[in-house]
């Protein structure tokens, strides 16, 4: 991925914070909760967890292949989809889970 096209994203969602801070002593904005991420993948990501990013990323294919315009694509060739392989790509540059610890 080339720079350009890269976004901070917030591991643990900073939408919630709160929830976070108080329930796990989580920092949301602490250095180690920021990953690399494309802009589109961070903006399908929301407010997901990764975890439940990942669990939404893995039926993804299937969604799409119900698509009737993309049945056709599927037909003649034009186009061909596979499964999320379920690493993102921080995972792929070897980024450990953040612990995002309070101090």
């Amino acid at each position: 991925m080339e720079y350009k096209e890269m976004q901070v994203d917030h591991y643990l969602p900073q939408c919630k914070e709160r929830f976070y801070s108080k329930r796990f002593k989580k920092d949301v904005h602490a250095e180690a909760n920021l990953m690399p991420a494309c802009r589109r993948c961070n903006h399908y990501k929301r407010a997901r967890t990764p975890k439940q990013f990942r669990e939404l990323m893995a039926t993804l294919h299937e969604r799409i292949e119900s698509i009737y315009i993309m049945k056709v694509a599927i037909d003649f060739g034009i186009a061909a989809v596979r499964p999320f392989d379920g690493k993102f790509y921080f995972e792929r540059l070897g980024l450990a889970e953040p612990t995002c610890q309070k101090e």
